[in-house]
């Protein structure tokens, strides 16, 4: 004859049965799983944004921009009823972690897309993995030149190929009579490497003639008197391409102020960063950038964007920031265009529907794949502390 069993043992099997149950929920829910897949949850995207490492200020910038695209959209009221949430996951501007940061976000039912990368340092090595995902993922910066077969189906991209911007600045040196053109570029950023090579050929292409070979630095430098130097015995020089970020070339644009120079530098949007003018200490006048992002344009995305970012964060937003909006507003009008439910497979079929007027310009996908077709890229002047618009020569 069996003994009954006591009363506390029990209670202490229902306490296991129970807390066996729950866990077998949650595994299998991914989240809120239960409210997201029944469509009324929030629609979550995955951020895959570098926080961390050498690109961190790209992605922060980007995630920042995203931050107010949806904070935007969710004021709102959101899209059909339900809010956007963006779980953000580092990056670090390492392939192996963003690669597993991308195999959570596949395995998990909750995400139908993703915002980033933010460079082709991770997006290159990644393209594969995304579309044996087929998750939606919009890169938010990034130079290579790519066809619409390398970026397979399933990743996009919004930034302006730099050497669109690089020929227009070639092109208004030209307009200028500004035909001898220095060559300055960080040797140690890949970015800067292929942005030199491609103003060699738009420079060859609108008649400039290149003083000297191109001088390189290291990106660690704070001490530009050598490229100083190198530059003054070049004879005359109109200009300056400098192929740099803004830590780099403010100073150096400060110590060859210094030294007398005075011939107009310019860049492709690189330089396009609040910081720019304090580290030239104010000798950055004049300096002419090539950008399909204006901070003072007079149009009301723009307006709109850049006072939601100085209300959240205390300062204006830069280039990687208004791109990090405009991806996320990418996926926010496919989203929007889907009929029925929101699916990944969805999500990636309304994307040839995307266009509309972003930070940067008209943002369209008319290919339904790769990178954004463009038409708008700005020149913008440093005149007392701000990049001004300026009309082409």
């Amino acid at each position: 004859m069996r003994r009954p069993i006591a009363k506390s043992r029990l209670v202490q099997m229902m306490v296991v049965i129970a807390a066996l149950s729950a866990g077998i929920t949650g595994c299998s829910s991914g989240g809120d799983g239960d409210t997201a897949a029944s469509g009324t949850g929030p629609i979550v995207i995955g951020g895959l944004l570098d926080e961390t490492g050498a690109a961190a200020p790209y992605g922060t910038a980007a995630l920042r921009g995203a931050q107010i695209a949806f904070a935007q959209v969710n004021g709102k009221g959101g899209v059909k009823g339900r809010t956007i949430e963006l779980r953000q996951s580092d990056g670090g501007f390492d392939v192996a972690q963003s690669t597993g940061i991308l195999q959570r976000y596949a395995a998990d039912d909750d995400i139908v897309a993703v915002i980033g990368p933010n460079s082709d340092t991770v997006s290159i090595p990644l393209t594969e993995r995304i579309n044996r995902a087929k998750l939606v993922a919009v890169q938010t910066s990034g130079s290579t030149a790519r066809t619409k077969e390398e970026y397979g189906q399933w990743l996009f991209s919004v930034p302006v190929r730099n050497r669109a911007l690089i020929e227009q600045v070639s092109n208004e040196l030209a307009a200028r009579d500004l035909k001898r053109v220095a060559v300055v570029y960080a040797t140690s950023r890949a970015f800067a490497v292929t942005a030199k090579d491609d103003f060699l050929k738009a420079a060859a292409a609108s008649g400039l003639s290149i003083v000297g070979k191109p001088i390189g630095y290291n990106d660690a430098d704070v001490d530009f008197s050598t490229v100083v130097t190198t530059l003054r015995s070049s004879g005359q020089v109109d200009a300056v391409f400098c192929s740099c970020l803004p830590p780099a070339a403010g100073p150096m644009i400060a110590q060859s102020s210094d030294a007398g120079m005075k011939a107009v530098w310019a860049s492709d949007a690189s330089l396009l960063d609040p910081t720019f003018y304090k580290l030239s200490k104010s000798k950055g006048e004049g300096t002419l950038v090539a950008t399909p992002f204006s901070p003072t344009r007079e149009d009301a995305v723009v307006k709109q964007f850049m006072t939601d970012y100085k209300a959240k964060f205390g300062d204006d937003p830069n280039l990687y920031a208004a791109y990090g909006y405009d991806a996320a507003l990418a996926v926010v009008r496919a989203i929007e265009s889907v009929n029925g439910e929101i699916t990944r497979d969805a999500v990636r079929a309304a994307m040839g529907k995307v266009s509309f007027e972003g930070a940067t310009g008209t943002i369209s996908f008319p290919d339904g794949q790769g990178a954004a077709a463009r038409q708008t890229v700005f020149l913008v002047e440093m005149h007392d502390g701000t990049f001004t618009p300026v009309k082409a020569s």
